[in-house]
C-alpha cells in the first residue's frame, strides 16, 4: 500500500496539478494529461483525466496519451468492476451525457501512434530505442518517433525541443 502511495505522488509531481483523487470535469476544458482505457473503450472514444486512471479504469490497460489543450474529462465509468458494470464516473457521476463534442480524439486513444501507426514502445525489435523517442506535434499534439520526423536527427539544432508535424506545417 505504501509503495502505490510512492507511485501516486511521482505521477502527481510528473503531471502538474492534476489530481489524482478528484476527478477533473468540473474544470472544464482544461490543458490536463489524458488517458483512454483500451479494455472499456477500444474505439478510442473516450479520453479521461488522471483521478479517473486510477479510480475507475484500476488494473485495466490504460494508455497514457500525455497532455491535451482544451479536454474535458470524458469518463464513462468502468464497463466491469468486481462490483458489475457501470455507465458513470465512479468520481463523479452526474457529468452530462454529450461531454465529448469539443474534446478531439484521434488514433492515440487506441495506442497508435506517428505517421507509422506503431505503438509507444514498439515492441515489435524494428526500431532502436533512439528511434522511438516521441515527439509531440505543438499544433494537433499528436506524438511522432523520431525516426518518423523531418528533418533527422543529424540535421536538427542543438536547441530543437518544438516541432510542428507535416500535417501541420
Amino acid at each position: 500500500e505504501e509503495e502505490k502511495e510512492d507511485e501516486r505522488e511521482q505521477v502527481c509531481y510528473v503531471l502538474g496539478d492534476a489530481s489524482a483523487d478528484e476527478c477533473s470535469y468540473r474544470r472544464g476544458f482544461v490543458r490536463q494529461p489524458v488517458f483512454a482505457c483500451l479494455n472499456c473503450h477500444p474505439e478510442g472514444d473516450c479520453g479521461f483525466c488522471l483521478a479517473c486512471s486510477l479510480t475507475c479504469h484500476e488494473g485495466h490497460l490504460v494508455e497514457e496519451i500525455f497532455t491535451k489543450r482544451n479536454f474535458r474529462c470524458d469518463c464513462k465509468g468502468p464497463v466491469s468492476t468486481s462490483q458489475g458494470s457501470s455507465t458513470k464516473c465512479l468520481l463523479t457521476p452526474s457529468k452530462e451525457e454529450k461531454i465529448d463534442q469539443k474534446n478531439k480524439y484521434n488514433k492515440n486513444f487506441i495506442g497508435k501512434y506517428c505517421t507509422c501507426n506503431k505503438p509507444y514502445p514498439d515492441t515489435s525489435g524494428t526500431m532502436t530505442e533512439e528511434e522511438q523517442e516521441m515527439h509531440q506535434c505543438i499544433v494537433c499534439e499528436d506524438w511522432f518517433h523520431n525516426v518518423c520526423i523531418s528533418p533527422s536527427v543529424e540535421q536538427r539544432p542543438a536547441n530543437w525541443d518544438e516541432m510542428i508535424c507535416a500535417n501541420c506545417s
